[in-house]
């Protein structure tokens, strides 16, 4: 990260956090090591959202695959957004929350993310 663009998320602590929590994660997955907290995921054909969350409840690491927005509370307005997050960008989750019908993230810095498979992918 070198660039003004690369400044602002620099300066968010919950996105640092976010991001060295993934870095570890997957030195972790490399090396074998046991990572706490995590399960095995349903396979990516199943799109059914709602049965996909409550049968296997995938924790763990993600990745962003279309940008979506990152938010301090499970309640996703403008004013409780903390920023976009862009394509490739990796993040652990450590619980699913049901917000009505939708389902949230939310990671190991302890902000929110939207759980559609068509934003998000379990890595």
């Amino acid at each position: 990260m070198d660039s003004t663009i690369d400044i602002k998320y620099m300066r968010n602590s919950a996105w640092l956090a976010s991001q060295g929590y993934a870095i570890a994660d997957g030195i972790a997955e490399y090396l074998g090591l046991k990572v706490i907290g995590s399960t095995t995921v349903t396979p990516a054909g199943n799109t059914n959202t709602e049965k996909y969350y409550k049968s296997n409840a995938p924790k763990g690491l993600y990745r962003v695959i279309k940008e979506c927005g990152e938010y301090d509370s499970v309640k996703f307005n403008e004013s409780k957004r903390i920023q976009t997050l862009k394509v490739g960008t990796a993040f652990t989750v450590t619980e699913i929350i049901k917000v009505g019908n939708v389902y949230r993230l939310k990671t190991k810095s302890k902000t929110y993310v939207t759980a559609k498979k068509e934003n998000v992918e379990k890595v």
